[in-house]
């Protein structure tokens, strides 16, 4: 036995003693007799004894205290309320270090509700957050770390086995998972990204962004953010939106499945179409307040009463075809050929 194992059993022995009143002892170590010095210690309930230097036993149970009828440690106060209750003025009351590449604590938790484990924190007012892994006891979720707020029993923050992380949710069905926390309320932002890119910089791509990569590669370039209501598709804008790795742009209708709005890669924009041949193609009618054009071109090639074909230096008039609600509708005729 080394000196560090026998001066611990001596004050295992001095602190029973202590607390029978005896202050003084001969005992016989092997065959060489020594006499142990006095217990300087406070001898009542909840002493632990401890050295503090020197040859003497010391113990003050108003930091360091034991509860033996609850089985309790208090440490900095004598009045434990859990089996290890630390109260100290520090910034940092303890930590763990390791020489390895890891230090921590271990918690293992029971087998209800689900093997769940995790710790408690608390303020000064009573505010509680839990944080642990397997669920919570108003709601067991396994294999979930979870982030749980006890004042308005919902979770805040959970991550899945399957690397989901849900922010209001408990089983996020997705890479991130946004519940916003008070629904029915109105005037609710799910979420907001803020930055500050300063006041210069590059106006181009990834300046201040929100990023969709698709990192299929060539083949497949679709990217899309989508509407929903109550998890039913209503309308999504995105990038190729046949999935073929084309350079287009779109705004889709889920509830008709067809493409209403269409930039194309050579920069055409379709209304109604995505075969855009023109700089603004509609397939359909169009209707304008005021329409400012330079030159006004016609699909009839001929005339709407001859049915003869117009030519180069031709003077055209308009022939009214018909007026309703939505304006006079016309059609080119020749004043003469």
């Amino acid at each position: 036995m080394n000196d560090i194992d026998e001066r611990r059993r001596l004050i295992k022995k001095l602190a029973t003693l202590a607390a029978l009143g005896v202050t003084g002892i001969l005992l016989a170590d092997g065959e060489k007799p020594s006499l142990l010095p006095s217990v300087d210690a406070d001898t009542t309930s909840g002493s632990v004894a401890f050295w503090a230097g020197g040859s003497t036993p010391s113990g003050d149970n108003s930091q360091f205290f034991w509860d033996d009828t609850n089985h309790r440690l208090g440490i900095g106060t004598a009045t434990p309320s859990y089996p290890l209750d630390i109260m100290t003025g520090a910034l940092v009351p303890f930590r763990v270090s390791a020489s390895t590449a890891w230090a921590g604590f271990l918690m293992v938790g029971g087998t209800s509700p689900s093997g769940m484990n995790g710790m408690m924190i608390q303020n000064s007012t009573g505010q509680q957050y839990n944080l642990g892994v397997g669920g919570h006891t108003n709601n067991a979720v396994p294999d979930t770390l979870f982030v749980y707020d006890n004042n308005t029993s919902r979770f805040v923050l959970s991550v899945t086995s399957a690397d989901h992380v849900g922010i209001g949710i408990t089983s996020p069905a997705c890479t991130l998972d946004v519940n916003a926390i008070n629904p029915g309320s109105g005037g609710i932002v799910a979420s907001a990204f803020r930055s500050n890119p300063g006041g210069s910089g590059s106006s181009g791509a990834y300046f201040n962004s929100i990023v969709l990569d698709n990192t299929y590669g060539t083949g497949n370039y679709k990217s899309q953010i989508s509407f929903r209501s109550s998890n039913t598709e209503k309308w999504a804008l995105g990038v190729d939106v046949s999935s073929v790795g084309d350079q287009n742009f779109f705004i889709w209708d889920d509830a008709h499945g067809l493409t209403r709005f269409y930039i194309s890669d050579a920069g055409n924009v379709g209304i109604g179409t995505t075969s855009p041949n023109y700089l603004l193609d509609v397939n359909g009618t169009a209707h304008a307040t005021n329409f400012l054009c330079g030159d006004l071109s016609f699909r009839e090639k001929t005339c709407a009463i001859d049915k003869q074909p117009f030519k180069v230096g031709d003077i055209v008039a308009l022939l009214v075809k018909s007026i309703d609600k939505d304006g006079i509708h016309c059609a080119p005729i020749h004043a003469y050929h």
